[in-house]
């Protein structure tokens, strides 16, 4: 027989112990767990034959620990609790439907972005409600404000070791000209070079995108800076101004103004970032975002809801229940959701609401997931 080796050792095998211990037979144990009374005999064995001691003394009408097994047992009980209360912790965590999740951006991203790719982000964080706070400064956030939030978006790749940062998606620079422009007869591409920056009145944030040109820097020392998106449409709009924004902002000024747009050829793209705790829990989660702004046509916002098809049983195939999912990332997200849920009432035994006594469900079948391509 080979000899018991460490990796052979289980959590269960100490809970088994344990069991054993406070009911003070293996009958009582194995009903007690749900095992039966050969398999909490061999378990017993098994620990036993790794430690090389008796750790139960077996008595007519009574079995407790020895002193060894005492020793063993109030050494490792922490352990097996502490395993325990966190993945019903982390279960908890990961279903959290109702709990606030804190989502910080800068100003911009909060007021035009993040608008047009909710709907993404209620998809892939179901059930929580999306608090979103201004953070101020675009270039650097310290440890203690990432850890105040749950998510972070901003414009700057700001790798640390305390957490991940992933690019969501890249935006073009635009020229945003209010009134009569000099540029109405060219093409609808300019160059940084070509515009005279004393027409032009900037966010703080595209100020500091821009400057990360080291050819800009001197250029844009003199150009007006405001602090807020609307006041920088406002004032450009007064007085019949130039400003640059990300072209995200298109479709919004163009709904409030009279304007002609142009896109800068030669600046930095206008990247939004993704920062996550590097152990929080929205790991997971935030994964299916970013797949799904890799992944996703653009439109997707544009769709009332995620294709989701159930079909009938075929009378030739019995108990089978066909999901049809879109072949997505957001799809194979709420698949999974979908997959748990069910698999959850096929392990329950019964209803314990007195309500649905009466009503009998079957849940002995098997479950398909279809995926099919989109528009297919």
């Amino acid at each position: 027989m080979n000899k018991i080796k460490l990796e052979d050792i289980t959590l269960n095998h100490l809970k088994i112990l344990k069991a054993v211990d406070d009911c003070g037979s293996f009958s009582k144990a194995a009903q007690k767990l749900g095992y039966s009374q050969a398999l909490i005999s061999k378990k017993v064995k098994q620990i036993e034959d790794y430690f090389g001691v008796i750790l139960l003394n077996r008595s007519p009408g009574s079995i407790c620990l020895t002193n060894k097994g005492r020793k063993l047992i109030s050494q490792t009980l922490n352990l097996v609790e502490t395993v325990e209360n966190l993945q019903e912790e982390f279960q908890a965590t990961f279903s959290a439907e109702g709990e606030d999740l804190i989502l910080g951006a800068t100003n911009l991203i909060l007021e035009v972005w993040l608008k047009q790719y909710l709907q993404r982000f209620q998809l892939c964080f179901p059930g929580r409600n999306l608090k979103e706070i201004a953070v101020k400064n675009s270039r650097f956030f310290s440890n203690s404000q990432l850890l105040e939030m749950d998510l972070l978006l901003n414009s700057c790749a700001g790798y640390k070791e305390e957490h991940h940062c992933t690019r969501l998606k890249t935006h073009k620079m635009l020229l945003v000209s209010f009134g009569a422009s000099k540029y109405l007869n060219e093409h609808s591409i300019v160059k940084i070079n070509d515009i005279d920056l004393a027409d032009v009145v900037l966010l703080d944030e595209v100020h500091q995108e821009l400057s990360k040109n080291e050819l800009l820097m001197n250029k844009l020392t003199g150009v007006q800076v405001l602090h807020s998106y609307p006041d920088v449409l406002n004032y450009a709009s007064k007085n019949q101004k130039l400003t640059i924004l990300p072209d995200f902002c298109q479709a919004d000024i163009i709904s409030q103004y009279q304007v002609l747009t142009f896109l800068i050829q030669d600046v930095n793209e206008y990247g939004i970032y993704l920062h996550v705790p590097r152990f929080s829990e929205l790991l997971i989660s935030a994964e299916s975002l970013v797949r799904s702004f890799r992944l996703d046509p653009d439109n997707l916002e544009s769709l009332p809801n995620v294709n989701l098809f159930l079909g009938s049983c075929s009378p030739k195939e019995e108990n089978i229940l066909r999901i049809g999912i879109q072949r997505d990332s957001i799809g194979q997200f709420i698949a999974g959701y979908g997959t748990k849920y069910i698999s959850d009432l096929k392990r329950a035994s019964s209803l314990e609401q007195t309500i649905f006594k009466n009503i009998e469900i079957n849940r002995d079948f098997e479950l398909q997931i279809l995926p099919f391509a989109y528009g297919e």
